[in-house]
């Protein structure tokens, strides 16, 4: 669990970025100019929801080295949003969900042939790149390279980081990361050796069913008819695609994916997650099931807490007992506020509390 100190820096930090977005400090809007081209995307293609393959958010067999404690080193064959969302930086999975809602657009220049076809900038007014869809917050920095000065624009850092995510989620990453262990493979992209390096032209990247890497070949994207959950499309619209941080959209996801396998009845005060499910079968931390705090705060979540837990979840007299659980529930009505200024407001209110 982080200290006190650690959620106020973070939290500082946060709203920093969130800022950003809003244009504070920038070189542009990025949230308002990201969401005209999603809704616009959005509208064309009368989308209303995403759907998404089960598997992306749940493994099929429980796995057998989580802890209900702690994460061991995510592994090939987990489900994607858990390895994805274990990576403490980057926009790798804002990257894949994004790549969702682009294949399910209807849109033929986007998509088609099983591939995204999208430049990493924009070509024009009427054709955009990734960093146009997606909020990448960047940072200008300026480096001695030799006896001259190497600048690297915003747009430059927003093509790097989108570049990067793309690589991540191909099936055979191209770039050697300097990490201890290894990282585990997510596989929903194939892409040319080369892709990204040509920015304004659009770089076919074949879409693989979102299930990820589990045995066998990787299964080409197809619009799931079965064993599949959506996500509102008011999701990507409203702009809280880009205003979560990963672990939030990993814990909104499960329990979207319970209202679709585990339905509640309208009067349900929520599902109760034990350490297992949450674990075992969604790969997701104990950090990561704590962001339903924030998430209750910013309104998607509505959480009954267990009379008999603290708020850091624990039972006074260290009982581990499973019959006290808090009830939660996704709040759909939540989606429809704009993200970034509604975050923003919760977070600061946190700070003064």
């Amino acid at each position: 669990m982080k200290s006190t100190t650690q959620k106020a820096r973070l939290t500082a930090r946060r709203i920093n970025v969130l800022d950003g977005m809003l244009g504070q400090g920038t070189d542009r809007n990025l949230d308002a100019d990201a969401r005209t081209w999603l809704r616009q995307l959005a509208t064309a293609g009368e989308m209303t929801s995403v759907r998404m393959r089960s598997g992306f958010v749940r493994a099929d067999d429980a796995l057998t080295d989580a802890s209900d404690k702690k994460r061991p080193a995510v592994r090939d064959g987990w489900p994607p949003v858990s390895i994805l969302s274990s990576i403490p930086n980057g926009v790798a999975l804002r990257t894949a969900i994004t790549a969702l809602f682009l294949a399910q657009t209807k849109n033929r220049t986007i998509f088609r042939r099983g591939a995204i076809q999208l430049p990493l900038r924009a070509i024009s007014a009427k054709e955009p790149g990734w960093t146009d869809v997606m909020v990448v917050p960047a940072v200008f920095r300026s480096r001695q390279a030799g006896s001259g000065s190497t600048q690297h624009t915003l747009t430059d850092n927003r093509v790097r980081q989108v570049r990067d995510a793309l690589d991540r989620l191909d099936i055979e990453p191209k770039v050697r990361r300097r990490t201890k262990t290894p990282m585990a493979r997510v596989g929903l992209f194939a892409s040319p050796s080369q892709a990204g390096t040509a920015r304004r032209s659009p770089t076919p990247v074949t879409l693989y069913a979102e299930t990820g890497l589990r045995v066998g070949e990787p299964i080409d994207w197809v619009l799931p008819q079965r064993d599949y959950f959506e996500v509102p499309i008011s999701f990507w619209t409203n702009g809280w695609v880009h205003a979560l941080t990963p672990s939030e959209i990993a814990n909104f996801f499960m329990y979207l994916h319970l209202d679709t396998t585990e339905p509640l009845s309208t009067d349900a005060a929520g599902h109760a997650v034990n350490g297992y499910t949450r674990g075992a079968l969604y790969g997701l931390t104990p950090d990561a099931w704590d962001t339903h705090q924030t998430l209750s705060r910013f309104g998607l979540l509505d959480v009954t807490p267990d009379p008999e837990r603290r708020d850091d979840g624990q039972i006074p007299g260290g009982a581990t007992q499973h019959g006290h659980l808090h009830r939660i529930r996704a709040t759909l009505a939540g989606l429809e506020q704009p993200a970034v200024e509604t975050v923003l407001t919760a977070l600061r209110a946190m700070e003064d509390e």
